[in-house]
């Protein structure tokens, strides 16, 4: 990413999720950068309708997961073919995600001064450690597998006790988590996401549900085991080459329910490919989607299973194993 005073612009942000909302919590507001969400008839976007907002180019916006047909702007995102994480697989996570491509671009527009460079650390709780490396200037897993650091400057002090030694800074636990969480859920339940914990993830996972749901975490760990149990006492359908856990006939509300919650998650933790139907806003229609499937599922999801059903706008990603399409109505 090229170099940027972020003073002068304005982060446009798009649905509410638990990475947008650290985004907006743990980032934008600490570093005092300008910010707006991205609207559509007067509310904020939801997940359905994020690409389609009404806001206005000023010439100098940096959009974050949304866009519109007259908002333009540099692009943080990683859903869609063609975004800058969108082909990166689990390995690559951090960078991918786009809470890492925010940390890598803000990082980057201070790095030139010592002094901003560890005062924007301190703003975002980012350690910094001794013994660090010149190299790219992006996130990368250090030597032991387990932090993802950003290279360091070179102190004429610094409390290592070395004069001119590099010191990175690193990527706080809690934008590693959410990071995984949100480009490759499943690949890091799988463990296949480095540095990250299982039964960490797990937990940050309820939390997130029960802060979004509003409900206790002792609720919401109930009602994902309760969907887990479904896996179990339902028998999977043919699809294509394939075997799915169709749940198209439960109701799960509207938006980011606790049902819909708990079912994604509990579908994610068992591993197996599922079909559900919901509706992410009141005047939006329903979707079907397709998740931990095969490339070979979500390619049959798209070339039968969809024109089958009758679906529009469909969308998928192979690589992070989902597909959908919405309804006509």
């Amino acid at each position: 990413m090229s170099r940027r005073n972020l003073d002068d612009e304005v982060f446009i942000l798009g649905a509410q999720d638990p990475e947008m909302g650290m985004i907006e919590r743990d980032i934008l507001i600490p570093l005092g950068l300008n910010f707006e969400y991205a609207m559509q008839g007067g509310e904020r976007v939801t997940p359905g309708n994020a690409y389609k907002s009404e806001n206005v180019s000023r010439g100098n916006e940096i959009l974050i997961e949304c866009g519109g047909p007259k908002l333009e702007g540099m692009l943080i995102d990683h859903h869609n073919p063609g975004n800058p994480g969108f082909s990166l697989g689990p390995n690559k996570f951090m960078i991918a995600s786009s809470i890492g491509q925010l940390l890598e671009l803000v990082i980057e527009g201070v790095e030139y001064s010592e002094t901003k460079y560890y005062d924007l650390a301190k703003k975002l709780q980012m350690d910094t450690t001794c013994h660090g490396v010149a190299g790219p200037k992006e996130i990368y897993l250090d030597s032991t597998f387990k932090r993802w650091e950003y290279p360091g400057l070179t102190r004429t002090y610094n409390p290592c006790g070395t004069n001119g030694e590099l010191r990175n800074v690193v990527v706080p636990e809690k934008f590693v988590l959410q990071a995984a969480a949100d480009h490759c859920l499943a690949a890091a339940y799988a463990r296949q996401c480095p540095g990250v914990e299982f039964d960490k993830l797990r937990e940050l996972q309820i939390r997130n549900i029960a802060n979004g749901t509003e409900k206790d975490f002792d609720t919401v760990r109930v009602e994902v085991e309760r969907f887990k149990n479904s896996f179990k006492s339902r028998k999977p359908i043919s699809f294509g080459r394939g075997k799915v856990f169709d749940f198209t006939d439960i109701d799960l509300g509207e938006g980011y329910s606790l049902p819909y919650l708990s079912l994604k998650e509990a579908g994610t933790i068992s591993g197996s490919a599922y079909l559900v139907r919901h509706r992410f806003g009141e005047n939006e229609p329903q979707a079907i989607m397709l998740s931990n499937a095969t490339p070979k599922m979500v390619q049959f999801f798209l070339d039968v299973f969809a024109k089958e059903k009758g679906l529009v706008d469909t969308f998928a990603n192979p690589q992070k194993s989902y597909a959908g399409g919405y309804l006509r109505e």
